[in-house]
């Protein structure tokens, strides 16, 4: 027994010896289970539910404890206050980390920023319309132009005050979508040029030039006879350098450049013509180095096209790379000398992640001032201890993941799977601001740092206004610590006041509001003691797990604070919940002593000289339950009357219900006397009487159809009244056992005693004569159906078992009739099963007709003819007409032509309706066109032409719907597929002579049948597919099945070729179940159509729209 059913015992045990006359006050409390002792703290786990004194484990523990001081919500780092020597992070905008990593980059280059910080708005045409440039020398300069918006970026982010800045100006001005990552070296490249352009326009060289000065190489494509060894050359300009990573999964940076230099020889198809020999001569073709850039940026191609898959993947290859590389022996045609290009790293960027479609990208850049390497990641700027900081194992995610080991590097290198981009920086070039950038004050001696004016103005006010909010942010956290303080010792003293030690000195309190209460709710409503409360508007004992105890004085502090009511006191405990419990519980006890007996009565054989009576089922299950409803239903009664409710309605009531016909009041009032009724005539009679014009058989029958499918539960039982359940339609006895019981007059006497008013049937009372009349009457019925199911089996045998069927396209065959295949399945219903099916007394064709009274459909030995005709034979129509009306009658007559031997035609009465016919069938095809997770058939083959001869070789349509004697669809010991018959050959068909066919044959052709299961050959693989999938998605899919690519496929379907790769399935009329022939073309070496499919595979916007492709 559980704590909750052992409580509710003992609060009632009681009842067992007490009369409900010497109920005192003790008992009451017990009931409430208030002479239950107070847990003490800590003894109990959690709140006891079953005592109203247990206050333990309501949310108090956080009281009771010292107040602990937690930070609020996580601060947006834009509002945390920058400390001194600290660089500034960039805030990510949702998928702006590939943006972020670049202006880091950009803005730890000191040539950069002061070119950033020169810049003019009065050169930039972006700026000619700006009504606010005007205000330049006041401060009120609000830029239009991406470097306006740069310029004060990177004054914010060398002198605000805040630890992280937000890049949304500069990012909106651009155009770029902030929720779509886009290529980090696409970016990179696009917005050095939009600089360049716009930078150009300046007077001040060193803006002007300064792209073309810091990241601008140049090289040149040399082509070299092996004959005469004259070269010619092609130069270029770069401003990174697009490196490949191989296929090694170990590479070093000076074999990436090896690769990059190597010569590439040129012979056989591919000999280069020399002008100079004036022919085709073998080569070789190399890039060379010309001129390199102070800031080398080197790409490294993570990022390439996957044959297998048809989309890009990314290169997860270790590079090792140094921290100083000595670019002289690179560059073949360098007039400098070699000190002047040793290049030192001052960058690394990171993708990480597997995908090269996300992921998320950080900045590893040196400070060029203190050389003190940092991680930017985004928000979050951290500074790298030492030199070494081993970039591959910090940042190689996925190898830590399976808990490989970091690459090995040697000394003075770096090592990276992930690194896709490094910055090195000529020694040689400018030397760095003395005054690091991450100082927040700007030193008006240092050129790099002085601002224009409307910079500084705009960064002098925003700290300004940051540092006022902060202030105002931290005395708002005092004021709310001071009132946490408060309101925790003012709870901890209300806590400890709530244990009530007196009942006459103590309040109920929902356990529910007390809970909200001490769990500190923001939204903690008023006390609301309704729910608490009983019918009688007092204290409900059953809801003692939902209440507590608490004392007066601290109630008197809840409701004052929180307000609420109605307040409840010891003077609310209701005595006539007790009272009413008691007399329940005491009535059940006596209700199973009663039951054991009447079930051990009934168990025993009743005598047929002494007397019985009969009792419904239903009323003997739930007699139980009949007798407390009715005492809770009597008690209710009784408390209307006790608190003063008229009683008036509930007269007009019992008067109203009286004069309905065949009530529970009616029935009740009306006793049994000598085996009749009170009253000469029932209610049913008169209304069978004022009904002139129907049958009585016709009233009778919805009567009992009305009755007999009323509810039989026992909620049903008690709403008719006891033992009313074994009425018949007619209020009297049913002539159906099944209902009822015979029982013992002892049996009979107990629960007469709880029912006096129930109706009394003995066991000598006859069954309702009607009741008896009408079963008779149904059997008779049942009976007839079932000797005209058997006679119409008899002489319909094969019509019953579809054997022998007739084929209008027999030799033969003169005529033969249709009927619906509908109403063809209903009559075998009920040949099947006559008792519960109702004969065919009608057969209609109308189904088979359009609206001009022609065939909807053509016969034709296909399967759509099957599942809507059926053929008769003239005899079986005529049995068949017998039996049942025929409204339109269909006749297929075979025709010969005169003068001909070998063919015939088929005439059909009425005619196909050709227009209805055509739009039917159209409407079905678009209907076809829309499905999803449907099944259709990819058969690869060597070569299309091939597959054509295959199916050229094939019988005709018109032959076919003849001559066919073979299973249409793929014969599993053959690669060849009959054509299935469309609905225009189905019309030729039916319409165009066919050669006569011999009896050998005709025995054939009614043999073959077309199997409705779809049959897959060999070599075919199913795809599952949807309408409105493109052609694209599908290749995709055989790419999975076959192993072959996207671009690689050449599809056809019923000779038609698919090349459309955006269409819908649904437009290319591909239906469920067709069978797609796969060629595959050989794999191209093309490089560009790998490109061309990987940006079809995907559709990528890119930069597309934004100011970065704007000329």
């Amino acid at each position: 027994m559980s704590k909750m059913d052992q409580a509710s015992k003992e609060a009632w045990q009681w009842v067992e010896s007490t009369e409900a006359g010497a109920i005192t006050i003790d008992h009451i409390q017990t009931s409430y289970r208030l002479k239950v002792a107070t847990c003490k703290p800590g003894k109990c786990k959690k709140n006891c539910k079953i005592n109203p004194r247990c206050l333990v484990g309501l949310g108090e523990k956080v009281w009771l404890e010292d107040l602990k001081v937690t930070e609020e919500e996580q601060e947006d780092p834009c509002d945390i206050v920058r400390k001194e020597g600290n660089f500034v992070g960039l805030t990510n905008l949702g998928a702006t980390c590939y943006i972020n990593s670049l202006l880091q980059l950009w803005f730890h280059n000191p040539i950069f920023r002061k070119a950033i910080y020169s810049w003019v708005p009065f050169f930039d045409p972006s700026e000619k319309e700006n009504k606010t440039l005007d205000l330049l020398g006041m401060g009120g300069f609000i830029p239009n132009s991406p470097v306006g918006k740069l310029q004060l970026l990177f004054a914010q982010m060398q002198f605000s005050k805040r630890s992280c800045v937000n890049p949304t100006s500069l990012i909106t001005s651009l155009g770029i979508d902030t929720t779509t990552q886009q290529d980090a070296q696409e970016f990179s490249k696009l917005f050095l040029n939009l600089l360049e352009d716009k930078l150009s326009l300046q007077t001040d060289t060193t803006v002007s030039t300064m792209v073309y000065d810091q990241f601008r190489g140049e090289y040149e494509y040399v082509t070299r006879c092996s004959k005469c060894q004259k070269e010619s050359s092609s130069p270029s300009a770069f401003y990174e350098l697009d490196l490949s990573l191989g296929s090694k999964s170990d590479v070093t940076l000076d074999e990436c450049l090896a690769e990059f230099l190597h010569e590439e020889k040129l012979e056989g198809t591919d000999q280069y013509f020399c002008e100079n020999c004036s022919s085709k001569q073998n080569a070789t073709r190399s890039i060379r180095l010309r001129h390199l850039p102070a800031m080398l940026n080197i790409q490294l191609l993570r990022f390439v096209f996957d044959r297998k898959t048809g989309l890009k993947k990314k290169v997860s290859s270790m590079v090792h790379f140094p921290f100083v590389v000595e670019m002289s022996n690179y560059v073949k045609t360098q007039g400098v000398e070699p000190s002047s290009l040793t290049y030192d790293l001052s960058a690394v960027l990171i993708h990480r992640g597997p995908s090269a479609y996300s992921g998320h990208y950080i900045a590893h850049i040196k400070d060029p001032v203190t050389g003190t390497w940092y991680k930017f990641n985004d928000e979050v700027v951290q500074k790298i201890e030492g030199t070494n900081f081993k970039l591959g194992i910090e940042e190689d995610l996925e190898d830590s993941k399976k808990g490989r080991a970091g690459a090995k590097v040697t000394k003075g290198s770096h090592g990276s799977s992930n690194a896709y981009m490094l910055v090195y920086s000529r020694r040689d070039a400018a030397k760095p601001e003395s005054v690091p950038a991450c100082s927040t004050t700007p030193s008006l001696s240092d050129p790099c740092s002085v601002l224009p004016p409307w910079v500084q103005t705009t960064i002098f006010n925003e700290n300004e206004n940051f540092e006022a909010w902060t202030r105002d942010t931290v005395s708002r956290k005092d004021e709310s610590l001071k009132k946490s303080r408060e309101k925790h010792s003012k709870m901890r003293r209300l806590y400890g006041s709530l244990p009530c030690n007196s009942l006459d000195q103590g309040e109920f309190i929902p356990t529910q509001w007390l809970s909200s209460w001490l769990g500190n709710d923001e939204k903690l409503r008023p006390i609301d003691n309704s729910i608490l409360l009983c019918e009688h508007g007092k204290l409900n004992p059953e809801k003692f797990r939902e209440y507590k105890l608490v004392s007066s004085s601290a109630a008197d502090e809840l409701y004052a604070e929180y307000s609420g009511g109605r307040r409840l006191n010891i003077n609310d405990l209701c005595w006539d919940c007790v009272t009413t419990k008691c007399i329940t519980s005491q009535l059940r006890s006596q209700l199973d002593n009663e039951s054991k007996l009447i079930a051990n009565l009934l168990k025993s054989k009743i005598d047929p000289n002494q007397p019985a009576f009969w009792i419904g089922k239903e009323s003997l299950r739930s007699w139980k339950k009949m007798v407390l409803e009715r005492m809770v239903n009597s008690e209710r009664e009784s408390m209307k009357v006790k608190n003063g409710v008229d009683s008036a309605t509930n007269q007009i009531e019992e008067a109203t219900i009286s004069d309905l016909p065949i009530t529970s009041k009616h029935k009740m009032e009306r006793k049994r006397s000598n085996g009749q009724y009170n009253g000469s005539r029932s209610i049913v009679s008169e209304r069978f009487d004022r009904q002139p014009d129907r049958s009585e058989w016709q009233v009778e029958f919805e009567k009992t159809l009305e009755w007999e499918n009323r509810p039989s539960s026992a909620s049903s039982v008690g709403e008719i009244g006891f033992n009313e359940d074994l009425l018949c339609p007619h209020d009297k006895l049913t002539a159906d056992e099944g209902p009822r019981r015979l029982i013992h007059s002892a049996v009979w006497e107990i629960l007469h005693r709880h029912f006096p008013e129930a109706i009394e049937f003995s066991s000598s009372e006859p069954p309702c004569e009607k009741c008896i009349r009408m079963a008779e009457q149904e059997g008779q019925t049942k009976e007839s159906n079932r000797l005209l199911a058997m006679e119409q089996k008899s002489l319909l045998q094969d019509l019953f078992r579809s054997k022998n069927r007739p084929d209008p396209f027999a030799v033969q065959n003169g005529e033969i009739y249709v009927i619906a295949k509908e109403v063809i399945d209903k009559w075998r219903s009920f040949v099947r099963d006559s008792s519960r099916k109702e004969p065919v007394t009608c057969m209609s064709n109308a189904q088979l007709l359009c609206h001009h009274g022609g065939l909807l459909h053509r016969p034709s030995p296909d399967l759509e003819s099957e599942s809507m005709f059926v053929y008769l034979w003239p005899c079986e129509w005529e049995a068949l007409s017998r039996f049942a009306k025929v409204d339109r009658v269909i006749l297929l007559r075979r025709v010969v032509p005169e003068g001909t031997e070998t063919g015939f035609s088929l005439n059909t009465e009425p005619a196909v309706c050709e227009s209805c016919l055509e739009k039917r069938l159209e409407e079905e095809r678009r209907s076809q066109l829309v499905y999803s997770r449907a099944a259709i058939y990819v058969r690869q083959v060597d070569k299309i032409g091939a597959l054509t001869d295959n199916l050229t070789d094939a019988p005709s349509a018109s032959t076919f719907s003849s001559s066919v004697a073979e299973d249409p669809d793929f014969q599993m010991g053959s690669e060849t597929k009959r054509p299935r018959l469309d609905s225009t050959a189905q019309a030729l068909a039916v319409s165009c002579p066919v050669p006569a066919l011999s009896p050998a044959t005709v025995g054939q052709q009614q043999q073959a049948r077309r199997s409705s299961r779809q049959r897959r050959g060999r070599g075919e693989k199913e795809i599952t597919v949807s309408s409105d999938q493109t052609l694209l998605d599908l290749k995709r899919d055989i790419m999975k099945k076959f192993q072959v690519a996207p671009f690689d496929q050449h599809l056809t379907c019923e000779g038609r070729d698919l090349n459309d790769n955006q269409a819908t399935l649904a437009s290319l009329r591909i239906f469920p179940g067709t069978v797609i022939i796969l060629q595959a073309d050989e794999p191209s070496e093309d490089p560009s159509l790998m490109e061309d499919y990987a940006r079809t595979a995907i559709p990528e916007e890119g930069f597309k729209g934004t100011e970065l492709l704007r000329s």
